[in-house]
């Protein structure tokens, strides 16, 4: 079904310079110059492409008129044939399914639900229709130059024929005989002859020259760099020499308030309580217990202050603490003491020592 607009589209393209199908878009031909392909030796004659626009969608008419002309139907079934032959094209498009129209090309969506159009090769162009491409080949010459025979006064060029073309595209002009001359002519130019031995040597001692001047270059290049770098080390140093020789007198000064005489310390309210640090022996901890509840902790550390003990506290993981003294021993007679005086005092007998 979808393939019967293709002739009206092929015959109407040729006369017009574009065809909508309404409501999905329009083909627009567009011309193109004669181009040459050197990759195939091909001429191509000037040609009109086809692209398509899927933002002209307003019905042109032609399609409808077209069949009203040829099949003699009214208005409204024409356009009604043209629009159920269009929404299949857009059924199928949705469909992600290639849509093809003979003669004119194929129609697809790509992954941003666009309708992209890849034209068949068909030249649209009436003044140019039917022209197929050209072949060509390029033209070989080849000349050679008779040695003089000895004895005679003449000297003849011969010319070997130039082959014909491949193709009638570029013709061959024809190659006149040159005439005898009794004086000795001058060897023509070959376009494959190389240059003479003193340009060939030129263009070595150029490259030659160039190579020198850029390791100059270079080289004057990174002697800069170093020379900067050994300026900027030598900066560095010289400030590191300076702040060495201030340093020490930065260190006296700061040092010249030690000799003032320490402030005098507050007397502690109860001298007969040794100071931690200077009292001897091994420190011994008496773990009572662990509670949780605030009152009872309260209520026995309490009653340990009371008892001239000093209280030992530690918080478990699951927020209980362990409760118990902390003491200096020298002799393990000393342990056996406290640990008497805290059964009998607490009253539990399960105390833990922990040294």
């Amino acid at each position: 079904m979808i393939s019967e607009l293709a002739p009206y589209l092929e015959r109407l393209l040729y006369t017009n310079d574009s065809v909508v199908l309404p409501g999905l878009g329009a083909f627009v031909s567009q011309s193109a110059p004669a181009s040459i392909d050197y990759a195939s030796s091909t001429v191509s004659p000037p040609a009109k492409t086809l692209t398509f626009n899927d933002n002209l969608t307003t019905d042109d008419g032609l399609i409808t008129y077209e069949l009203v002309q040829e099949k003699g139907i009214s208005d409204q079934e024409a356009k009604a044939w043209v629009e159920e032959r269009v929404n299949a094209i857009v059924q199928q498009l949705n469909q992600r399914e290639i849509v093809a129209l003979p003669g004119i090309g194929r129609l697809y969506k790509n992954y941003v639900q666009k309708v992209q159009f890849l034209p068949d090769a068909a030249n649209f162009s009436r003044e140019n229709f039917g022209l197929p491409p050209l072949q060509f080949s390029p033209l070989s010459r080849s000349r050679e130059v008779a040695e003089p025979q000895p004895g005679s006064g003449t000297n003849t060029t011969t010319t070997s024929p130039t082959p014909p073309p491949a193709s009638t595209a570029t013709p061959t002009a024809p190659v006149a005989k040159p005439a005898a001359n009794t004086a000795s002519p001058a060897t023509p130019p070959s376009f494959d002859t190389p240059p003479p031995a003193s340009q060939q040597w030129k263009r070595a001692l150029l490259i030659f020259g160039l190579l020198i001047l850029s390791g100059a270059l270079g080289y004057y290049f990174l002697k800069t760099q170093r020379e900067r770098i050994n300026a900027k080390r030598d900066a560095a140093a010289d400030n590191t020499e300076q702040i060495a020789e201030n340093t020490p007198q930065n260190e006296e000064q700061s040092a010249m308030p030690e000799t003032t005489p320490p402030p005098t310390t507050k007397p502690e309210k109860n001298t007969t309580t040794p100071e931690p640090a200077t009292v001897k022996g091994k420190k011994c901890i008496l773990v009572i217990g662990v509670f949780k509840d605030p009152t009872n902790i309260a209520r026995l550390k309490d009653l340990l202050q009371k008892n001239d003990f000093e209280v030992y506290s530690a918080a478990n993981a699951n927020g209980a603490q362990s409760i118990g003294v902390q003491f200096n021993y020298t002799k393990e007679a000393e342990i056996q003491s406290n640990l008497a005086k805290l059964q009998q005092l607490t009253g539990e007998k399960n105390i833990r020592v922990k040294k």
